[in-house]
């Protein structure tokens, strides 16, 4: 969804929104114990204030396998890197970006023909599904959390793929939007 629409959707939806301002983070610096933050889709990046609060917990939807593609436009990425396979994380939020214990996971395959918007929708849905079916273990903090391990990579809102770029000593499959490999559609839960 596109970010500018979200207050119209919280409306729709019942929802408050709040657009980040001085006054919010001053809010955030006073939540009441038991405080459950869920972020998802925005590019805020909660402060220590708010995290250190006693009895508070955040957790963050991640559209990558972590600790793989931290930070900004990891679909992208994994495309760019020919990867046959990607996911999402919800991950607990820590100060660092995208560093936090892994809460769920969960692995896709990479379509042959993948976009990275129909790469990002693709995700979307995974998370909203896998969060939706695991609203009330989150808010009776009955998870498990699971330190990320493997290789990480870490890209910065301003870094794109090669600089948006195509570049002539590509083979003819990086060039092209997929060529990854067979279609599949099956999923593999990483993380639960």
């Amino acid at each position: 969804m596109n970010l500018s629409n979200m207050r119209s959707q919280c409306k729709r939806l019942g929802i408050n929104y709040e657009k980040m301002s001085a006054t919010t983070v001053e809010n955030l610096h006073r939540l009441v114990p038991k405080t459950l933050i869920v972020s998802a889709g925005n590019t805020y990046i909660i402060d220590e204030e708010t995290l250190h609060q006693s009895d508070v917990t955040a957790i963050n939807y991640h559209n990558a396998l972590l600790p793989l593609h931290r930070g900004m436009n990891a679909e992208a990425w994994s495309i760019y890197e020919q990867e046959q396979k990607t996911g999402i994380t919800w991950h607990v939020v820590e100060p660092k970006v995208d560093v936090g214990p892994i809460v769920f996971q969960e692995e896709i395959q990479t379509l042959p023909d993948e976009t990275s918007l129909r790469l990002l929708i693709r995700q979307a849905k995974l998370a909203f599904h896998i969060f939706q079916n695991n609203i009330e273990d989150i808010v009776n903090s009955k998870i498990t959390f699971h330190e990320q391990q493997g290789n990480s990579s870490f890209h910065k809102i301003k870094e794109i793929p090669n600089n948006g770029y195509v570049s002539k000593y590509w083979t003819f499959d990086k060039t092209v939007s997929g060529k990854r490999g067979a279609h599949t559609k099956n999923r593999k839960k990483v993380i639960k």
